[in-house]
């Protein structure tokens, strides 16, 4: 590689740099043993298996000629952006109510953030994002847009540190990283993931808002990634609130040179909000590739609109439409969070237990599809140890790098994919145990 790294751009070579373990990791997964249980997969396999009949039975029975047509235009297929937005009217509580024209589908999530990046931003410029976030987003930035992201952590020597990550503290951290950064003329937005990659759990209203209002004193943007929407499955715990529902109820001002800040820091420009959202986890449907950008600001709109240019295909269009204007819908998401809290408990049930007490100790989480396990290494021991370990019983296990500047010289981190067949999690989970005792 280092040897032709002269036949690509520079930025280019540092991403393939970057990615290559990635890309290698991955097809390893791929070669797993029949009997393997994967435990890093971070997929809603509960989803999966509900989907397919409605799949099967939108390719077999209402397939047009018109399905295999060029899309009109760049703004998308009319009938896909109104299940969009009567899935986000239905589910995200938006205090503006969203119509098919304020939704651009692209091809997933990343393509929709990807387009917003390349929309809002100049090259070169930055985005803050509260952190420990997911690491992806670094790589979205740089790809099309090539713009770098600048994280903002709470400082706390607090045990309960991921409670402070996600609380009014982070305001502070988005200040101390505004203000010192080299060029703060040159920060567009803030981006956040919402329920939190990596820390599973949903962000508070309060929070929300003095970020919306953070961002309203600079000028700046506010994107909320809300893929997994539907994944929060603790009722009684801190609920899922879109960013769609903190907006106040006014008509959308599109502002056509983003150089303006409203009047007043505490109204919400809604013109400035923008949500990203995919099938990927709500409806586990990753390998679709079906998302979009959803703004009240038409200028974004176009700009995104042009650089997703390519859209997605009309066969996923068909299926996107069919899964979310489904009857079972509502069912099927319901039932999903009654599993996947079930599924969550057991998961504690079987991990936090006296034979492993000091040893491992799983974060709270009240949405997605992992938990986070925090490991403490023995003397000489190291997390690849753990993983070897982990598959010589046939459970694979990827070693975490989210929260690596909360944590003891002595600690690991991995996450736990509890989204499965309850047996395959019970087996997965008693073996993963005797790896670690």
């Amino acid at each position: 590689m280092a040897s032709n790294q002269n036949q690509i751009s520079t930025r280019m070579a540092a991403i393939v740099k970057a990615l290559e373990p990635i890309t290698s990791a991955t097809g390893e997964v791929h070669k797993a043993h029949p009997n393997d249980i994967k435990f890093g997969d971070g997929e809603n396999k509960l989803m999966q298996s509900k989907m397919i009949d409605v799949c099967k039975d939108a390719m077999a029975k209402s397939i047009s000629m018109k399905t295999f047509a060029n899309p009109n235009g760049f703004e998308g297929d009319e009938t896909l952006k109104q299940a969009f937005a009567s899935y986000f009217n239905t589910y995200f509580n938006p205090s503006i109510p969203v119509e098919s024209e304020h939704i651009v589908p692209t091809a997933g999530s990343g393509n929709a953030l990807e387009s917003l990046l390349c929309t809002i931003c100049d090259a070169g410029d930055s985005v803050l994002c509260p952190a420990p976030a997911w690491r992806a987003y670094g790589f979205f930035g740089m790809f099309h847009a090539g713009i770098s992201i600048i994280p903002a952590y709470v400082e706390t020597t607090s045990q309960s540190w991921w409670v402070d990550s996600m609380s009014l503290s982070v305001i502070a951290a988005l200040e101390k990283a505004y203000t010192s950064a080299p060029d703060s003329h040159k920060i567009k937005a803030v981006l956040i993931s919402n329920p939190s990659n990596p820390f599973a759990r949903c962000w508070p209203e309060d929070v929300l808002r003095e970020m919306a209002k953070f961002c309203n004193k600079y000028g700046l943007h506010f994107i909320s990634d809300e893929v997994f929407a539907n994944t929060a499955f603790h009722p009684q715990d801190e609920k899922f609130t879109s960013m769609l529902s903190v907006l106040h109820s006014q008509e959308a001002i599109a502002d056509e040179d983003f150089s303006t800040t409203t009047e007043s820091q505490d109204t919400i420009d809604s013109s400035r909000v923008h949500i990203v959202w995919s099938m990927s986890k709500d409806f586990g449907a990753c390998g679709v590739r079906s998302g979009c950008a959803m703004t009240y600001n038409p200028l974004v709109r176009s700009g995104v609109s042009y650089a997703s240019f390519w859209q997605i295909s009309s066969l996923t269009a068909h299926f996107t439409t069919a899964v979310l204007t489904s009857p079972l819908t509502p069912s099927w998401v319901s039932d999903t969070k009654t599993q996947l809290r079930n599924l969550h408990n057991l998961c504690r049930d079987i991990l936090v237990v006296p034979e492993l007490s000091g040893r491992l100790e799983i974060l709270p989480a009240n949405a997605g599809f992992w938990v986070n396990a925090i490991v403490t290494l023995r003397e000489g021991e190291t997390t690849k140890d753990i993983v070897v370990r982990a598959r010589t019983n046939h459970i694979l296990i990827d070693v975490g790098n989210d929260f690596g500047r909360f944590l003891g010289e002595r600690q690991g981190e991995f996450k736990i994919t509890f989204s499965k067949e309850e047996g395959v999690l019970r087996a997965g989970l008693e073996r993963l145990k005797e790896s670690l005792v």
